[in-house]
């Protein structure tokens, strides 16, 4: 991704994989879901999906882009991301790609919805900033940048943070809010639309 503070996402081990397949999997499954819902997409969006791990949640984003939308997944794991593509394999309309966020080989303005979920946290902090930069510039202007991050302070990213964040990426909160979601604990959940930036000439 970029700087993650553990190296085990870059390269998790069988018994991580196992073990997502079998427990996490099913304990992230009604999760996944209800974001994807909370999202409202028409179906036909270009999609950008950072830090999408084994794909838990890929599979549901691809499932509501069915009327012609397309589903780009990233992740610096090389191993994560053959396990994705793997659970992505019944749909036409995503591709997994490994690579690092401040290095994105996607166009300009190219993007109608980012999506994160769970990730931005374990970035390292002096990253943060460059990572979302390079975000907000894939995304189209007016296009909707949708976060949710735990906010705990064992593990976590305090709400106002990501608020001065995403500003200093160019992007306008419409929704946001702290809430309980199950054994997760506290999380904050946000939209975000890029802010239309004329450009201006001499």
């Amino acid at each position: 991704m970029t700087n993650r503070k553990s190296s085990s996402f870059d390269n998790p081990s069988r018994l991580f994989l196992a073990v997502d397949a079998l427990l996490i999997d099913p304990l992230m499954g009604p999760v996944y879901r209800g974001f994807v819902r909370s999202l409202v997409l028409d179906g036909n969006e270009d999609v950008l999906e950072v830090g999408c791990g084994t794909g838990r949640g890929s599979r549901h984003l691809a499932a509501a882009l069915e009327n012609g939308g397309r589903l780009t997944c990233m992740d610096n794991s090389t191993a994560q991301c053959r396990e994705a593509r793997r659970r992505l394999r019944s749909w036409q309309n995503t591709e997994v790609a490994v690579g690092d966020i401040t290095k994105l080989a996607l166009p300009p303005e190219s993007q109608d919805v980012v999506v994160i979920h769970f990730m931005l946290h374990d970035v390292e902090t002096e990253a943060r900033a460059d990572a979302l930069q390079a975000l907000s510039q894939v995304l189209k202007p007016a296009g909707l940048f949708h976060i949710r991050e735990p906010t705990k302070a064992s593990h976590g990213i305090p709400v106002e943070e990501i608020r001065l964040l995403m500003k200093g990426a160019g992007l306008t909160e419409r929704r946001g809010r702290e809430h309980r979601l199950g054994v997760f604990g506290r999380v904050y959940s946000g939209v975000y639309e890029k802010e239309y930036r004329p450009l201006i000439h001499k």
